[in-house]
């Protein structure tokens, strides 16, 4: 799921939208346009540089697949997950700590690993 989120990202699709196209075809799930859509809403830390969308994006995929008990769980794992490696969650951080690039690439293709090896777990792959 990584290399797609990751491949999705060099195609010019944004942050969070790369993590539900990845997912879709990773786990062969349909995911509704409009679910797609909602992307545009929240890139760029909801425009302001907040919470990192691809998080966000995980946050998602997990509530498509998985009941609200359960997403609450993994969503905890994952966030726990991603801060051990990042000093914040925040898309305004998370840029700065890459420098002058900027390029979220491998923040996606990170927190899709992380998406998909909690989903495996929770599903007992």
């Amino acid at each position: 799921m990584e290399n797609k989120a990751y491949e999705y990202y060099r195609e010019g699709y944004n942050c969070s939208a790369c993590i539900l196209k990845a997912a879709e075809s990773y786990f062969q799930m349909p995911i509704n346009k409009q679910c797609f859509s909602l992307c545009s809403g929240i890139n760029t830390g909801m425009g302001i540089g907040s919470t990192c969308s691809v998080l966000i994006a995980a946050v998602m995929v997990f509530g498509l697949m998985f009941d609200k008990d359960t997403v609450k769980r993994m969503r905890i794992r994952l966030f726990s997950e991603f801060s051990r490696n990042h000093r914040d969650l925040s898309c305004t951080t998370l840029k700065s700590e890459r420098g002058s690039s900027g390029n979220c690439g491998c923040i996606v293709k990170e927190i899709a690993r992380f998406t998909r090896i909690i989903i495996e777990e929770e599903r007992g792959c």
